[in-house]
């Protein structure tokens, strides 16, 4: 039998990407999404009906903001490191989107932030990080105080 891979879903909806993740034989480790419709949706087909993630303990089931997550989990998040095949996730484009307003000054536009600052407090990544911090600084010049002290521990 081959290797079964992990995943998390961030910004996660009500489950599209976890479902094709799903239906291509991996497996879900959790999924975070700040709309509590959305989650429930989410939770309902993939938690409840079909037992698709292996939920930490450590995270109850509920909607919740990246950011939080990312605060109050952080011990939790870097035990993760070297057990997580793929970090997946849809952060919000209306802000940027040709579809959307296209509103500049629209706060969803950098939560791609907040997914990169999760990507690396879970990842083996982290010691390559230190020792390429300049790259990845520039990386994230705009970021929002969260990630900037994210960094700083690094």
């Amino acid at each position: 039998m081959g290797k079964t891979y992990n995943y998390i879903d961030l910004f996660a909806g009500a489950g599209g990407l976890s479902l094709g993740l799903m239906n291509a034989g991996w497996q879900g480790l959790f999924a975070i999404e700040k709309n509590e419709d959305a989650f429930l949706t989410l939770k309902h087909n993939l938690l409840d009906n079909k037992n698709h993630f292996e939920w930490p303990s450590w995270l109850p089931k509920k909607n919740y903001d990246i950011d939080y997550v990312i605060k109050k989990y952080k011990t939790e998040l870097e035990e993760l490191e070297g057990k997580v095949s793929l970090v997946v996730g849809g952060p919000p484009c209306q802000g940027f989107s040709t579809a959307g307003a296209r509103n500049e000054k629209d706060k969803r536009n950098k939560l791609v932030h907040a997914y990169i600052a999760f990507k690396v407090l879970h990842s083996n990544s982290r010691k390559k990080i230190k020792k390429g911090k300049p790259i990845l600084m520039k990386l994230l010049k705009d970021c929002e105080p969260l990630t900037m002290n994210l960094i700083m521990i690094l």
